[in-house]
């Protein structure tokens, strides 16, 4: 039996591997870089802090040691006893007024020392001879301290100690920044692993969920953060997705249904017609056959037109006479109608507008009142800032205000038998609300004073 090795498992490979172009990656990457930036900057400011430090403790005990003797000098102690360096000192030197070398103790340090070496704190480059009889120079940190009586007394060290002490700060800074760098990054990746994590069961759960259409949602954490905000949007945007599906749905249920009646109603028509049928007959057939397919091509022509709206195609707005729109469709309206067209308080408003659409929205309106009205639709224009409205109002039944909110829906007939019966489709008011809503205006339904309904049709005035 051949076994395959592990390295070969595909599986175990992806665990394995980890996508440089994640969010999580990108995350902790930048923060452990930002991290050794800030790192690298804080130990340079440590190490050049420590190391003053350490520097000016050392040239503050080789001050206090040399200051010490003087002080003993003045107090009539003689140089030769004070000559014995401790600590860390490498060499001490009393001198006299005129430069002579009063006692010396540790390295010898040739030169006219009384005049190379000020009061206080300074450096001294000075040339020794080592173990092996080479020539060294050696630059020592040296303290002179004069005492009353005008002996300077001279004490100086290389500084060995305290550059060791130097080293170690450096060194254990170069040890415990790399240390604490990879710290971060670890802590910023678990840390953004777990803020993370809804993420990614929002994404499996998103797979689930689109199209399933059963209504489930993604799990919101309910931790207050940004996380929780973009799941709820998406939960947000799925509910509308579902309810845009189930309007699509319900529209094109609407559509068939409403497709299928004329044709079903013409060859209903077809079928009970006498085969060997008079001309009167005849007339009778293609009259009512036409009426349907008028019908036909009236609901075709919605759809084709909202169909067009969904689009979001641009339009070309111009500049027309809101009255002349309102003059020639109520003119087209009462050549068919038996109802009063009153159009006496249409005044002349420039409104901009796509011609054609405001046309086909006022005619709609047109000829969804004059279907309802008893006796008379009413027509006027009036202006009210940036906006021009059309009013136009019937003395019909009127629409009750719960339905109000739906009759600009599609399909949507809130006196059903009366709007069959009159040829109506059911897209002609939501056709209107759509070119509104396109050419920058409002449409809104009130009651009419002479108890029908009323709607005010607004476009923006030409500025």
């Amino acid at each position: 039996m051949r076994i395959s090795p592990m390295t070969n498992n595909p599986i175990t490979n992806k665990s394995l591997r980890i996508n440089t172009k994640s969010v999580r990656f990108r995350t902790t990457a930048g923060a452990a870089v930002a991290l050794i930036g800030l790192l690298a900057v804080a130990g340079f400011g440590v190490n050049w802090f420590v190391g003053r430090q350490i520097q000016r403790s050392f040239d503050q005990t080789l001050f206090e040691q040399a200051a010490d003797r003087a002080a003993l000098i003045d107090g009539g102690a003689s140089p030769d006893t004070l000559m014995t360096p401790v600590g860390d000192e490498d060499f001490v030197v009393a001198i006299g007024p005129d430069g002579e070398r009063l006692a010396s103790a540790g390295v010898m340090v040739p030169g006219d020392l009384r005049t190379d070496v000020p009061l206080g704190m300074s450096d001294l480059l000075v040339t020794v001879i080592g173990s092996g009889h080479g020539v060294e120079q050696e630059n020592l940190r040296v303290a002179a301290v004069e005492a009353t009586n005008g002996v300077r007394v001279i004490v100086g060290n290389e500084g060995e100690n305290a550059r060791n002490s130097q080293a170690a700060v450096r060194n254990i800074l170069l040890a415990v920044m790399p240390l604490t760098a990879l710290a971060g990054a670890g802590v910023a990746w678990f840390v953004t692993g777990r803020a993370l994590g809804p993420v990614k069961l929002m994404r499996s759960e998103l797979d689930d969920v689109v199209g399933a259409g059963d209504g489930r949602r993604v799990t919101e954490p309910g931790s207050g953060d940004e996380i929780d905000e973009l799941s709820a949007t998406i939960n947000g945007v799925l509910d509308r997705l579902d309810q845009q599906s189930l309007q699509q749905r319900q529209f094109v249920a609407d559509a068939s249904h409403e497709l299928k009646s004329p044709l079903a109603n013409a060859r209903a028509i077809i079928d009970t017609s006498s085969i060997a049928a008079d001309a009167h007959e005849f007339e009778r057939v293609t009259t009512s056959v036409g009426v349907e397919l008028n019908r036909l091509h009236t609901l075709v022509d919605d759809l084709l037109y909202l169909a067009r709206a969904d689009e979001g195609a641009p339009r070309t707005l111009t500049t027309i006479d809101l009255a002349d729109l309102v003059f020639d469709e109520a003119e087209r309206v009462a050549a068919t109608s038996h109802k009063h067209i009153d159009a006496s308080g249409v005044v002349p408003v420039s409104v901009r507008v796509e011609p054609s659409e405001a046309a086909r929205a006022i005619r709609n309106l047109l000829e969804n009142a004059e279907r309802f009205a008893a006796q008379r639709v009413t027509l006027a224009v009036v202006e009210t800032g940036a906006m021009a409205t059309l009013i136009v109002a019937d003395d019909g039944p009127g629409i009750a205000p719960d339905d109000r909110d739906t009759v600009f829906e599609r399909f949507a007939r809130v006196h059903t038998d009366r709007a069959r019966a009159a040829g109506g489709t059911g897209l002609g008011l939501s056709i209107v609300a759509s070119i509104v809503t396109a050419n920058g205006g409002a449409i809104m339904l009130t009651d009419a004073p002479s108890g029908g309904a009323q709607f005010e049709l607004s476009f923006p005035v030409n500025s």
